[in-house]
């Protein structure tokens, strides 16, 4: 039986509940977990909370190009929406980049850690990936997933990040306009190779310099939040938020407890895990605010 066969065969029993507590699937494509592991922890974190954390992770047994057809398989279930996070730049192949492209329960999101943009850092890192490669994959994206939000994670004051490297890492993100992103100072941790290298920054330095590329990713997303008005979106609500006295909820382009909210007025009543539409009208404080539309 092939992989997608046994997959969606495997699932089956299960689709009502996918369903009724499963609407978005979060899929986490992490390389150290073997296709067998992956079938016995999916039950368990079936019935946990209202997000099916699936780990499809290929790589040990099967060759990073197969998440894709992983994801055809994940499609043939009852998911509304379809999430990827932690999809690493070398996992990312030309068969991945068109299945999130034409499948519809697939959100064109991806979350794609990189650390950084310098060639000495990530060489340092053992990286494969390049800064002219990381701009590369990102035109890529762009050009072949219409509409793709992107987010990734960023470290400062990594070994080797002088204040070349750092001024580097605000121009990429300048350039590639990354809407959303997590940014951490860099703190060694006892034994790890990073943690023996030359050239640390201080501890403060580190953090000084986080905040600077928060202050540089808060105006990216203000101009992306700008963009959006007058979009009309899919929100999935989660629910009414006493405090503004609105519907409070989010699009494919607002990952839960990472991204913000959209909040919403409906004059008809919305219940927690309903997909409606919703027509952008402002922002407040980072966070989209709209009206419904039937």
């Amino acid at each position: 039986m092939s992989i997608l066969k046994r997959f969606v065969s495997y699932y089956k029993p299960y689709r009502h509940l996918f369903y009724l507590d499963c609407l978005c699937a979060t899929v986490l494509c992490i390389i150290d977990l073997s296709f067998p592991q992956i079938l016995r922890w999916l039950p368990e974190g079936l019935f946990s909370g209202n997000a099916a954390s699936i780990f499809s992770a290929l790589r040990w047994l099967f060759p990073a190009l197969l998440i894709w057809y992983l994801l055809r398989a994940l499609c043939q279930l009852d998911f509304h929406w379809i999430r990827l996070h932690y999809l690493y730049p070398d996992t990312i192949t030309d068969e991945l980049i068109d299945t999130i492209a034409s499948e519809p329960k697939i959100c064109k999101y991806i979350d794609m850690p990189i650390q950084h943009c310098s060639d000495t850092i990530l060489k340092a890192m053992r990286r494969r990936e390049t800064h002219a490669g990381l701009l590369a994959l990102m035109e890529k994206l762009r050009a072949r997933i219409p509409g793709v939000v992107l987010r990734t994670s960023l470290i400062t004051g990594l070994p080797y990040e002088d204040e070349a490297a750092f001024n580097e890492l605000c121009e990429f993100l300048r350039e590639t306009h990354i809407e959303r992103a997590g940014v951490f100072p860099y703190s060694p941790e006892e034994g790890t190779p990073a943690a023996e290298m030359p050239n640390r920054v201080d501890t403060a330095e580190a953090e000084r310099r986080a905040e600077l590329v928060v202050d540089v990713q808060s105006r990216i997303m203000d101009d992306f939040n700008e963009s959006r008005m007058g979009d009309l979106v899919e929100v999935l609500c989660e629910g009414f938020d006493p405090q503004s006295m609105q519907y409070i909820g989010r699009s494919y382009a607002e990952s839960p407890d990472i991204d913000g909210h959209i909040y919403f007025n409906s004059e008809a009543d919305v219940d927690p895990g309903d997909f409606v539409m919703v027509r952008v009208t402002g922002a407040m404080d980072g966070e989209l605010v709209g009206e419904r539309e039937e």
